[in-house]
């Protein structure tokens, strides 16, 4: 079967410009269970089978479990315990997967952004692959199929790939400056001839936002300020004071603790700052945002009515 395959090699100078990137916010899927998925993204089943088992398609596990379809491999990580993965099981009735995996919305791409994940597949006897697509329009698979998505890249792993050897990829996103967007992953097989199981882990997302200096003058207290307005739909800023120069987080929380958003974590002057959170992707109810920096942390609830 003939494939077109469209791979990008990564330099080092590339990834040096990377690491040193302020990180907007990371996964891990650590915090997550197989019935979950981070705060945002979804999952949706395009092939042709009438049913599918949920963990089939894309499904966070632990380290060791079994996997779909597989009798001699279990899951894997790049780090930690967890990552999420896709079994080429989900089109072995029809003989063709379709499964997409998609953020939550990356919301006014800075002019650096850059998206990356760690990604494994294949085996000694099977090829899989997963392509990566973006969508300025929706996070459903027709709209990324559709004249306003396009497909990024396709990353093979041929047979005679060593399962479980994660290697890491880069997405440059310059060209959406300024335009909110969705990524997907998509894996699209004939899986009467191929496919295996492929897994995802510590994707991050990375640029310079969030945060602006406001005004020339020191304060001369650390001070996290209430957010305004509040309540709020969509947007509100949240402003707070450095009385030296440090390292700062800035990240958003809903009700259970789980992570939503880092609006900024990098090194900023001493200085008065504002920073916009927009909840548009986000379901109404009671979220935290935390100000963490070398000498000063604390946290305010803000609340989004939709």
């Amino acid at each position: 079967m003939k494939k077109l395959i469209y791979i990008f090699t990564f330099t080092f100078l590339l990834s040096s410009f990377a690491n040193s990137q302020p990180v907007i916010w990371s996964e891990g899927f650590e915090s997550l269970d197989s019935a979950s998925l981070p705060v945002g993204w979804s999952r949706y089943n395009n092939s042709p089978e009438d049913t599918i088992e949920p963990n089939w398609n894309w499904t966070v596990r632990s380290v060791g479990t079994s996997l779909p379809g597989l009798s001699t491999s279990t899951a894997v990580a790049h780090t930690g315990n967890k990552s999420i993965g896709i079994s080429w099981y989900m089109g072995q009735s029809s003989g063709v997967s379709d499964g997409w995996l998609v953020t939550s919305r990356l919301q006014n791409v800075p002019a650096d952004a850059l998206f990356s994940f760690w990604v494994t597949g294949g085996s000694p006897s099977y090829s899989d692959s997963v392509s990566i697509w973006i969508s300025t329009t929706g996070n459903q698979p027709s709209d990324f199929l559709s004249g306003t998505g396009a497909r990024y890249d396709n990353i093979l792993f041929p047979v005679g790939s060593v399962y479980g050897n994660f290697e890491q990829y880069f997405v440059t996103l310059s060209g959406y400056t300024g335009q909110n967007i969705y990524v997907g992953f998509r894996y699209n097989m004939n899986t009467q001839v191929d496919g295996y199981f492929v897994q995802v882990d510590d994707v991050e997302y990375q640029g310079t936002v969030g945060i602006t200096q406001i005004g020339t003058v020191i304060p001369d207290k650390f001070a996290l300020n209430q957010n305004y307005p509040n309540p709020f739909n969509p947007g509100t800023k949240i402003s707070f004071d450095l009385a030296r120069s440090s390292n700062v987080k800035l990240t958003v929380f809903n009700s259970v603790g789980q992570k939503v958003m880092n609006i900024f974590e990098g090194n900023r002057p001493a200085g008065s700052y504002i920073a916009t959170f927009d909840g548009s992707s986000l379901s109404s109810g009671v979220y935290f945002y935390r100000l963490e920096t070398d000498y000063y942390t604390e946290t305010k609830k803000m609340q989004l009515i939709k």
